[in-house]
């Protein structure tokens, strides 16, 4: 079963059990889901472009939280904080912040990137090795600790 199924059967679920917020989340995933496959035609849509997708909807959902925090609308943070919950739960868990770590220094010791210019060069590269399961905030928060210089403390 593919994620547009998976949706679509939760969707009917969440009707019959007139769950608004994941009724609400689904519709708004289907959509997005709906378009991308248009989007991608004649061919299929792959699993990778699904998680593209969902990652894509998590990310919009979190800034909007940060925003409504700071117009102190904590109602519609709620909101938004709701439907990311329901949109985390089609995503899987992916490699671990350890295992992460581990290949973005093997990334950066095969690449002999030393500065914090090399940034990019190896962000592309771990996204590549990593693939769809990794998460792109996570995996630049630990190049960018990787490349940074090693401060020492001063006397």
């Amino acid at each position: 079963m593919n994620l547009l199924e998976r949706v679509e059967h939760d969707l009917h679920r969440a009707m019959k059990q007139r769950d608004e917020v994941s009724l609400r989340t689904l519709r708004m995933v289907k959509s997005s889901l709906m378009q991308a496959v248009i989007a991608k035609r004649p061919e299929p849509l792959a699993e990778a472009d699904e998680i593209k997708v969902l990652r894509t909807e998590v990310k919009r959902r979190e800034e909007a939280i940060v925003e409504y925090q700071r117009g102190n609308r904590q109602d519609l943070a709620e909101k938004e904080a709701a439907e990311v919950q329901v949109l985390k739960t089609y995503l899987s868990a992916g490699p671990d912040v350890a295992a992460l770590k581990k290949l973005v220094q093997e990334t950066v010791a095969k690449l002999g990137a030393t500065s914090t210019k090399d940034f990019g060069k190896v962000m592309g590269a771990v996204m590549k090795q990593a693939g769809s399961s990794a998460d792109g905030t996570v995996v630049s928060k630990l190049v960018k600790e990787v490349l940074s210089p090693a401060r020492t403390p001063s006397p």
